[in-house]
């Protein structure tokens, strides 16, 4: 028996040099034919549990990880609430305007420089929070449908690892879609029948981009290293188009009932807080955020974790459908991957 080369890599799982998705078992010397299951099924599966099947599971896993997910809240979206809400008594409490059109005042004198700039660094850092919050959630999720344990910890170090990557690619999408909405404006100026049409095209665009991109997530969070995003999001759509859209407005008008629910649960803590003259002339913030920032900040906070959950059965309700539709899956989630045939 020889000894391999030196400066070969160890045994172990790795990206397929045949450029699969999924892993591949390198023993020490050659390539096997063993891969992980993501890299088997190179096309995307055609199993899509049912309606109630999919909500059943879904809210299942929320439960069943509920600490976890809980903490991952309290870790994340409890500072940026603080802060947040620190930043907006301080800055909007000053600014105040005019209700009579004919006699415009906009008051911006009140707030420093320094004050807005703080401000802008707490909206960058909630947005990447946000951003994190979401990637740890959808992590922990997967984790659970694919029965594998996976500390809170681990979920979190992995969302901040992957928020500046989601922050950036959300920032294009959202200048994808002005991009497209200020060409159809000029379009309407120019020839307005057309523009008609390319703002009924554009609602109608809307929808299509929910559908084919209601998986975003988690292909942006679960898959392997170097897996195509958005290729790999709209190859799972592909031919589920309504599918996806039906669920992703299931999810939507939950995330509407956990907000009205939210709503009846705060509305105790932030009653006396905004008074306001209904005969004034001029809008004043500080008349909207009462004089008790421990209560405006109390409400905030509380706003913060109940919307927490809200996001946690969206990660769920989206990591069912990936891996319904055999998404490619990083090996990293939970525990080691459990290769194809290998050691039959």
């Amino acid at each position: 028996m020889t000894n391999p080369p030196p400066n070969l890599p160890p045994p172990g799982w790795y990206q397929d040099p045949e450029g699969h998705p999924g892993l591949r078992w390198w023993d020490g010397s050659t390539w096997t034919q063993d891969r992980t299951a993501a890299a088997v099924h190179e096309a995307p599966g055609n199993n899509l549990r049912d309606v109630g099947d999919w909500l059943s599971f879904t809210f299942r896993v929320v439960k069943e990880r509920a600490g976890h997910l809980f903490t991952l809240v309290v870790a994340l979206s409890l500072p940026v609430g603080l802060l947040v809400s620190f930043a907006v008594w301080r800055i909007f409490r000053q600014i105040s305007f005019d209700l009579d059109t004919n006699n415009a005042d906009f008051d911006f004198n009140g707030p420093s420089a320094l004050e807005w700039m703080f401000g802008g660094a707490v909206l960058v850092a909630s947005l990447v929070f946000s951003m994190a919050l979401y990637g740890a959630m959808q992590r922990q999720t997967m984790a659970a449908v694919l029965e594998r344990p996976e500390p809170w910890s681990k979920s979190l170090t992995e969302g901040l690892a992957k928020a500046p990557k989601l922050l950036g690619n959300y920032f294009l999408l959202v200048l994808a879609a002005m991009a497209l909405v200020i060409a159809i404006s000029v379009l309407t100026a120019v020839v307005p029948f057309l523009g008609i049409l390319g703002f009924i095209g554009l609602f109608f665009m809307l929808f299509v981009a929910i559908a084919r991109l209601f998986l975003f997530m988690p292909s942006a969070t679960c898959s392997p290293a170097g897996t195509p995003t958005i290729k790999t999001t709209l190859a799972l759509s592909k031919n589920y188009a309504m599918p996806m859209l039906g669920r992703a407005l299931l999810l939507f008008l939950i995330l509407i009932g956990i907000s009205v629910a939210g709503s009846v649960i705060t509305g105790p803590f932030s009653a006396g807080v905004a008074e306001i003259d209904p005969n004034s002339t001029r809008f004043n913030f500080v008349d909207l955020f009462g004089d008790n920032y421990a209560q405006f900040a109390l409400v905030q906070v509380l706003s913060s974790l109940i919307n927490g959950i809200g996001i946690a059965v969206i990660a769920a309700g989206t990591s069912v459908v990936y891996k319904d539709r055999d998404g490619p899956l990083d090996p990293a989630i939970g525990l080691d991957p459990q290769p194809v045939g290998f050691g039959q």
